[in-house]
């Protein structure tokens, strides 16, 4: 039942992002809570907010395990 539910998800994730979002590549430098990260790009940190993602704040509960996660 769990690969199940896990390919769901996932299908479920590809129909529902934009397709036309815009992309870059760069090396992970912190992540500061559960949906944002820095990411080191063109030698700047570009703080990213992870779309569709909804986790709790790092004071709150679970909030450093979600950070852990990510």
């Amino acid at each position: 039942m769990k690969p199940f539910l896990a390919t769901l998800l996932t299908l479920l994730c590809l129909i529902t992002c934009p397709a036309d979002a815009d992309s870059f590549s760069g090396k992970l430098v912190k992540v500061l809570d559960g949906d944002t990260v820095e990411v080191l790009h063109n030698d700047k940190a570009e703080r990213i907010r992870l779309a569709q993602i909804d986790c709790p704040e790092k004071d709150q509960p679970h909030g450093q395990a979600a950070k852990r996660f990510v």
